[in-house]
């Protein structure tokens, strides 16, 4: 059964100088913001200094497929010509050698579990018909493994089959299923990122 509690609208980043100073968290109100949400998705886009937010779930609102962009002063929301049908608990990350922010699945009302690939420019979505795709799914995550210019999705939930722990990599051009020696046992509502120093992604 999927639960929601109250949603906050706040903007809140995390302040360091030097590798020496204790991280401090500041919480900043620009002139305008996104509406109160939860189980969206937000990335930095590098080539274009915005952090892009996409969609999730509002009180009274219900499922959202609204666009904006936070440039470290105000939030803007954006008017794209095509976007992704209103959903949460996507999975949304940056491919910088490409310069395009990625979105898969999620959950819509109306739509259910979703296996469809979104590209974000920073003008307009498209939606791409890769040969070969994970199956629907929700909660899953993503990373960008920018060492070989691989989005890397693991596990998720969805209603057939239940927790997943399948290990998908995108190109860009297509989905493969990738098999591990080793592989985390199933599950939903985990995080994962990219340490470009040692080249790993780590889940949590």
């Amino acid at each position: 059964m999927r639960q929601f509690a109250a949603s906050v609208v706040c903007s809140i980043v995390l302040v360091t100088t030097s590798l020496a100073q204790t991280p401090n968290w500041t919480q900043i109100t620009p002139a305008n913001s996104p509406g109160a949400r939860l189980h969206h998705e937000m990335v930095y886009d590098s080539a274009r200094g915005r952090t892009v937010m996409f969609g999730g779930f509002g009180a009274g609102v219900g499922y959202l497929n609204d666009t904006w962009e936070y440039d470290g002063v105000d939030w803007a929301q954006l008017t794209p010509a095509s976007s992704p049908w209103a959903r949460d608990g996507h999975a949304m990350a940056y491919d910088s050698s490409r310069g395009r922010t990625v979105v898969f699945g999620g959950f819509g009302v109306g739509l259910g579990y979703l296996n469809d690939t979104w590209e974000y420019d920073g003008v307009d979505w498209t939606q791409l018909v890769p040969a070969n795709r994970p199956g629907v799914r929700d909660d899953h995550a993503m990373a960008y493994d920018s060492s070989r210019g691989r989005m890397v999705i693991f596990g998720g939930f969805s209603s057939s089959v239940g927790f997943l722990d399948d290990t998908w990599e995108y190109d860009g051009v297509d989905w493969t299923q990738v098999t591990s020696a080793n592989s985390p046992g199933a599950r939903d509502h985990h995080a994962m990122g990219y340490d470009s120093s040692r080249r790993r992604v780590v889940m949590f």
